[in-house]
């Protein structure tokens, strides 16, 4: 990623009012891209394609879901699930120290490396669970999920829609699911200027449940 590109994508987050963008944010998410590499090898945390690009096609991509968090909003919580590497739950912690974060993580491997960033960055009012979901939360008590990167992503996409609690969003980027969700949701597709700009991966739904 160009260094051109990066500014931009900072820039955009600073025009957030709800954004706590300081050095201790860009830090902090240096350091987790550094660990990353440090550990990639033994835990297999993503691929070696996307190693050397971690900026663009994870960080930056991360951080485009700020704006749909509903941050500033008195019980915004995240449950991030399958985290794998920490995206994007970790970055967005980084930025935003008081968004209460879940992090749901099938691997046991992962969650120790998720552990091990979250001492290192010394980050609070974040939690790992290591388990499958839906068995892990028992209950979804967030008012937005995301579900990045996720194996038989169908499943767990209908999965989430079961479980939506009435006002909380899923942040849906998986690939091979409807286009709508129909029912009791409602469902806007976001064509915003990270899109525009290329500094997200893939499509963005927003799936409230009314």
């Amino acid at each position: 990623m160009t260094l051109k590109q990066l500014e931009q994508a900072l820039e955009i987050l600073g025009s957030d009012e709800n954004t706590v963008f300081d050095e201790d944010g860009v830090r902090k998410t240096e350091e987790h891209l550094a660990l990353i590499r440090e550990w990639n090898q033994t835990v297999s945390l993503v691929s070696q394609g996307d190693l050397a690009f971690l900026t663009e096609r994870h960080l930056v991509d991360s951080l485009s879901l700020a704006p749909y968090i509903g941050l500033g909003k008195k019980g915004t919580a995240l449950l991030d699930i399958g985290s794998g590497a920490g995206f994007p739950a970790i970055p967005l912690k980084c930025f935003y120290p008081d968004l209460p974060v879940l992090c749901v993580e099938r691997s046991v491997r992962k969650a120790g490396f998720l552990h091990r960033v979250i001492a290192t960055l010394g980050l609070e009012g974040i939690e790992v669970l290591a388990g499958e979901f839906p068995e892990h939360p028992s209950k979804i008590e967030a008012r937005a999920i995301t579900a990045r990167a996720v194996e038989r992503p169908r499943q767990v996409y209908n999965r989430i829609l079961q479980r939506l609690p009435v006002k909380s969003t899923f942040l849906c980027q998986l690939e091979g699911v409807p286009g709508t969700a129909a029912g009791k949701y409602q469902t806007e597709v976001i064509t915003d200027v990270w899109h525009q700009a290329g500094l997200r991966r893939g499509n963005l739904q927003l799936i409230t449940r009314v």
